[in-house]
C-alpha cells in the first residue's frame, strides 16, 4: 500500500472489511464453540471473512493461457486414474490407515467400483475438480507455472470465485476509488457459479436416458463440501 498515509489504509482495511460482508465473502470456522441464542433456543452460526489480498495480484495472461492449453490432457489423466481398478487403491492404502476421512472416500470408491467394474470404467461421468498452480520465475523475467495439486473442488469456491472480481470492482472504484493502488479495468466477472451449474446441466442432458447419482462429500475439518 505505497503512497497511502496511515489514515488512508485504515480506511481501506475497513471498507474492503465492510464490503467482503456485504458480498458474503465469508466461511464458518470449521471449529465452532456450539451458541444458543438465550430469546430462541436456537443455535446461533458466526462466519469470518475469507482470508484475501485487498490488492489484487496480476497474473500474467500468457501463462494463464498457457495452463489452459494442458486442462484437456490433465482431464484425461484424472479421469483414467479414478477408473483404473487398483491404481488408488495400492497407493492410498497406507495412507488410509491413518486418515479416517481418506479411509471412508476409499471404501465408498472401492464399493462402487467392484459393484460394476465394466460399467464404471466405461460409462460417462461428470467430476468437477481443479488444478493448483504457483508462478516460478526460471530466470529473470521468465515466470512458468508449476502446477502443484490436483484436487476436487469446495463447494463454497464458485460463490467466492464469483464475488471476488466485483468485490475488487467496487472498491477500486466505487467511492473511495483508490484508482492509485490499482487499476480494475478491463476486469471480467467470474460467474464461477453459472459455469458449475452449465457443467452439471449438459451432463444431465447426456444422461437422461440412464440412472444418475451425485456424490456430496463433507470433510468435517475443512468444513466444506466436495463436489
Amino acid at each position: 500500500m505505497e503512497g497511502l498515509t496511515k489514515e488512508q489504509r485504515r480506511i481501506l482495511v475497513r471498507e474492503a472489511t465492510e464490503l467482503a460482508a456485504t458480498y458474503s465473502i465469508q466461511v464458518v470456522p470449521a471449529k465452532q464453540a456450539p451458541q444458543l441464542c438465550e430469546k430462541t433456543g436456537k443455535s446461533i452460526v458466526s462466519f469470518r471473512l475469507c482470508p484475501l489480498s485487498i490488492i489484487p495480484a496480476p497474473f500474467p495472461k500468457h501463462v494463464f493461457q498457457q495452463t489452459m492449453s494442458t486442462q484437456l490432457e490433465i482431464a484425461q489423466l484424472f479421469d483414467g486414474i479414478a477408473r483404473h481398478p487398483t491404481f488408488l487403491r495400492d497407493r492410498l492404502a497406507s495412507t488410509a490407515g491413518v486418515d479416517s476421512f481418506l479411509q471412508r472416500t476409499l471404501e465408498l470408491y472401492t464399493t462402487v467400483i467392484d459393484s460394476n467394474p465394466a460399467h464404471y470404467r466405461d460409462s460417462i461421468m461428470a467430476c468437477a475438480f481443479r488444478t493448483d498452480y504457483m508462478l516460478h520465475e526460471s530466470s529473470p523475467g521468465t515466470i512458468v507455472p508449476k502446477n502443484v495439486e490436483i484436487n476436487t473442488i469446495a463447494a463454497g469456491l464458485g460463490a467466492v470465485a464469483s464475488r471476488a472480481a466485483d468485490f475488487y470492482d467496487n472498491l477500486f472504484q466505487g467511492k473511495l476509488k483508490f484508482s492509485n493502488l490499482t487499476s480494475t479495468d478491463g476486469l471480467e466477472s467470474n460467474d464461477a457459479v453459472g459455469g458449475i451449474v452449465h457443467s452439471f446441466k449438459a451432463s444431465t442432458s447426456i444422461h437422461l436416458k440412464c440412472k444418475t447419482c451425485g456424490i456430496l462429500m463433507h470433510h468435517p475439518a475443512e468444513w466444506c463440501t466436495c463436489l
